[in-house]
């Protein structure tokens, strides 16, 4: 009886409808709701967990202050894990709609320097067990379709090649579909699909049939055995039948392009890197250059413990100003009137920071889920620098003007990992080149507008830069492909050279590469890791020197005079020593 009186007593000073231990039980469970919903949410299914966890943390944290701390836990991991389902919703649905278009599958490398080229022979076993070589049907137009089964466009064109192969005779017209699927699996699709013209599989492909990493994709080889034309993604039938019926190729075939270089190749005469001047900064941590009061000559930015300090061309300490240790790296860069900005912030931190040269902080720009780089360049040719921001989680990618002032952004992006920046010069317009979570390199203009995607030497890449190297050269892109290789590229994705290295994939985070020009002839070069040491390499993939370092570098960067040769800045402990190549 007594228990029942207390009870009473308790409902009659609480709210209509408030029980405690219901207000409690709302908290837990919204708090592991939350919890569920965030797991969830990267399979894109933590929606309904999400959306109840935030209503019973919102009831708690209203009918009950004992909970309040539980539930508002509950309702902000609730809320997480909402946010998180449609980032992931986006990006899922912006990969069906690039597989159903079939832009999804053009990524790889550029496979279009192999037309005009005699088709190299190879064999294929056909689904009956009998070979065909390529060679054997010179005389004839022959289509090849590398496709597969479970591959959407390519599964779309089917019915275009059993049109074109029924309305072609076959002294006119061969189509072959190669797949690399067992054949069991082949054959049944077949069947199902009625398909008449020849399906097999290839084994030791040559180039540049090996080079394949998107499908579909179709060569038209002429009657000459010439490669005529090379399609990529899906084609509708006008499009097949045109390439399919051109008329041959006339003159001589071009030569088969070089296969790039693997390692650098050896100098005529090697060049040293020969220290002239040390500094010793302690609690140095990182590294970067900019012209700080527009003479025309590079310094040193040295950030590290509580300060910003500035090294002259020849090693001097000229300045220092009070920076936030949350803001390790740092950038310059400068408005019309050549005042220099300078950007900081950390990998992962919640947002950029830009200041000017008093340290005086003009504007900041919040991240929504993490920065992974940032960088400054005059993509417009106006004369002052935009701000190109890359972030983490589906926060994309923006371009900031001078001042802070959203330019365009790019919201279709799980990870944007490395970010590139080409200013525009006269002829040549400005680029933005950067890495995604699906390790595709990304080419875009001024405006925001798509010029080209591909993969690095055909494989995942998230560390990258890219760099006018200079007249001869153009843009070069530099980066790691895989886990082996470090790779040179034009802005199309066709290799130069490649390096062997012992970097991962997914290193974004850590300076691997810089370009300068360290012989003074106008052309940069790339200053490349390799182990604890440092090359020097020209954009043919010419090692001009190396480097040896008792450890590896903390950082390192290259900085210019007006004219002439420029420095190798390196970092190593708290001694920061200037080079020069001879």
């Amino acid at each position: 009886m007594l228990t029942v009186d207390f009870v009473t007593i308790m409902d009659s000073t609480l709210p209509p409808n408030h029980h405690p231990s219901r207000a409690s039980g709302r908290a837990v469970a919204s708090l592991a709701l939350g919890i569920l919903s965030l797991v969830l949410a990267l399979g894109c299914v933590g929606m309904v967990p999400g959306i109840i966890g935030a209503v019973l943390g919102g009831l708690a944290r209203r009918r009950d202050a004992h909970s309040r701390t539980m539930a508002t836990w509950g309702l902000g991991l609730s809320l997480a894990g909402i946010g998180l389902s449609l980032v992931m919703l986006g990006s899922f649905g912006w990969l069906v709609r690039e597989v159903r278009s079939g832009n999804f599958t053009q990524r790889g490398q550029d496979l279009s320097v192999w037309e005009g080229v005699q088709a190299p022979d190879f064999t294929v076993t056909t689904l009956d067990g009998k070979e065909l070589k390529l060679s054997e049907l010179k005389g004839k137009r022959v289509v090849l379709d590398f496709w597969a089964t479970w591959c959407g466009p390519c599964v779309q064109e089917i019915p275009h090649f059993i049109q074109l192969y029924s309305e072609t005779s076959r002294d006119q017209l061969e189509i072959i579909g190669i797949s690399s699927e067992e054949t069991s699996v082949v054959q049944a699709f077949a069947r199902k699909m009625k398909i008449p013209y020849v399906l097999g599989a290839a084994e030791e492909l040559p180039s540049p049939f090996d080079d394949v990493t998107a499908l579909p994709t179709t060569f038209f080889i002429d009657r000459r055995g010439v490669i005529q034309s090379i399609s990529v993604g899906y084609h509708d039938l006008a499009s097949l039948r045109e390439k399919a019926l051109a008329p041959d190729t006339t003159g001589e075939p071009k030569a088969a392009p070089a296969p790039p270089k693997s390692g650098l190749e050896e100098p005529t005469v090697a060049r040293r890197a020969v220290p002239v001047w040390t500094n010793s900064l302690p609690a140095a941590a990182h590294v970067t250059r900019g012209d700080w009061d527009g003479d025309g000559v590079e310094e040193v930015i040295v950030t590290g413990g509580d300060e910003l300090r500035r090294v002259s061309w020849d090693g001097v300490t000229t300045g220092s100003l009070k920076w936030p240790q949350r803001l390790p790296l740092v950038e310059l860069g400068k408005t019309q009137s050549g005042e220099p900005r300078i950007l900081g912030y950390a990998n992962w931190g919640e947002d950029v920071h830009v200041l000017d040269r008093a340290g005086k902080e003009l504007w900041k720009y919040a991240s929504k889920s993490g920065v992974n780089g940032a960088h400054w360049g005059d993509l417009d040719g106006d004369g002052a620098d935009e701000l190109v921001l890359g972030q983490n989680g589906g926060g994309g990618l923006q371009v900031l003007d001078i001042t802070g002032k959203l330019k365009w952004e790019l919201n279709r992006f799980g990870n944007v990992w490395s970010q590139a920046v080409i200013p525009a010069r006269e002829g040549q317009p400005g680029r933005v080149l950067f890495t995604e979570a699906g390790g595709s390199v990304h080419v875009y203009d001024a405006s925001g507008e798509k010029v080209g995607q591909f993969e690095l030497d055909g494989d995942y890449c998230a560390a990258m830069t890219a760099a006018w190297m200079g007249p001869t050269n153009g843009i070069q892109v530099m980066g790691e492909a895989g886990d082996d290789f470090l790779v040179a590229a034009d802005a199309s994705g066709t290799v130069a050279w490649r390096l062997e290295t012992d970097a991962s994939a997914g290193n974004w985070r850590d300076l691997q590469f810089t370009p300068g020009d360290l012989d003074g002839d106008g052309e940069h070069e790339w200053v490349l890791r390799e182990g604890d040491n440092l090359v020097v390499a020209t954009p043919a993939g010419v090692r001009m020197g190396t480097l040896e370092l008792e450890s590896a570098p903390t950082s390192f960067t290259v900085i210019s005079p007006r004219t002439g040769p420029g420095r190798l800045v390196v970092l190593q402990g708290d001694q920061l020593v200037g080079y020069e190549l001879r």
